[in-house]
């Protein structure tokens, strides 16, 4: 009995063990990288959340398909105060495609994400958004998680 007892939490053991992943918490880093395109005034930046918002606190439900208490949430609520900025240099002048500039910038967004995955974050996903010619810019966001 004692053998079959002694096998059982064992067994156990190495099954919550084997879980323990599956109950931790993970954690979501986003790095946003914005750059202009167009004879732009400098506004390249790499940006880092550093405070937590809750999405359901500006989350509501409609009802009737046009019943909703939007109204009722303030936009400047969800602005975030704590942010880091990274200047990155514009990728495109009067005199065309700046290429160094574009190596500079692959290199502190190197320098970040290599620092993330010492860290222990893991590079999840990747999505960019294209230049568009009303907004000259292009946006690049690097999903982490933890």
């Amino acid at each position: 009995m004692l053998k079959k007892t002694t096998y059982f939490c064992v067994f156990v053991f190495l099954f919550l063990l084997s879980n323990y992943g599956l109950c931790q918490e993970r954690k979501v880093k986003i790095i946003t990288v914005v750059e202009t395109t167009k004879n732009s005034t400098g506004r390249s930046k790499m940006i880092e959340v550093t405070s937590i918002r809750n999405s359901e606190d500006f989350t509501t439900t409609r009802t009737e398909g046009k019943d909703t208490k939007q109204k009722d949430i303030n936009r400047s609520d969800a602005k975030v105060d704590n942010l880091q900025e990274t200047k990155l240099l514009n990728i495109v002048n009067a005199g065309g495609v700046q290429y160094r500039n574009v190596a500079s910038n692959d290199a502190i967004v190197a320098s970040r994400v290599a620092e993330l995955l010492t860290e222990g974050w893991e590079l999840k996903s990747v999505v960019s958004s294209m230049e568009n010619k009303s907004t000259s810019f292009q946006m690049t966001r690097y999903i982490f998680i933890q």
